[in-house]
């Protein structure tokens, strides 16, 4: 699975803290931090659509592409449409 590599990059490309990422997708600080360094291994579904749903991906995207390789477009983030 693609998604601690793509969350990771998702979050530095907004450049959005934990904490930051947390409050605008409704998902745990820790719960963000376990998947990116790959400790949570099976997130559940509610967390992943949330954050594919933040960050303007599908889940399929979200937890198989490479998505900074791929160059797959993003519709943007909420962090985008609230500035």
């Amino acid at each position: 699975m693609q998604i601690a590599k793509n969350l990771k990059y998702l979050r530095k490309r907004e450049n959005l803290s934990y904490r930051s990422l947390a409050l605008e997708s409704q998902v745990k600080p820790m719960t963000i931090q376990r998947i990116e360094n790959g400790t949570l291994d099976n997130p559940r579904i509610k967390e992943v659509t949330k954050l594919a749903q933040f960050f303007g991906v599908t889940i399929d995207e979200f937890i198989k592409m490479d998505l900074e390789k791929e160059n797959v477009p993003v519709t943007g983030t909420n962090h985008e449409r609230n500035k």
